[in-house]
């Protein structure tokens, strides 16, 4: 299942947007803490989720760049097209 990004992005810019609405009120703690909580968790979990698809994404590269090289050029050279 793929990270839903755009949402997440959409969910940053409406807190955001929360925020700079109460910017007018002093950062006590009573009010901002809670939006700067969601805003770095929501971040935490897009870096991560970055990270695990460009992982996946080498891993499925490199085995099929893998897969291709052994499958379709040893059986030419091994025997004239013969199965392995």
């Amino acid at each position: 299942m793929r990270y839903d990004f755009d949402s997440a992005i959409q969910r940053i810019a409406k807190l955001w947007s929360i925020y700079r609405s109460l910017r007018e009120q002093p950062a006590d703690g009573s009010w901002d803490w809670w939006l700067v909580n969601e805003i770095n968790a929501l971040e935490s979990e897009m870096a991560t989720a970055r990270e695990n698809e460009k992982a996946t994404a080498r891993n499925s590269d490199q085995f099929n760049t893998q897969t291709n090289l052994n499958s379709a050029i040893l059986p030419q050279f091994l025997g004239g097209g013969q199965a392995l």
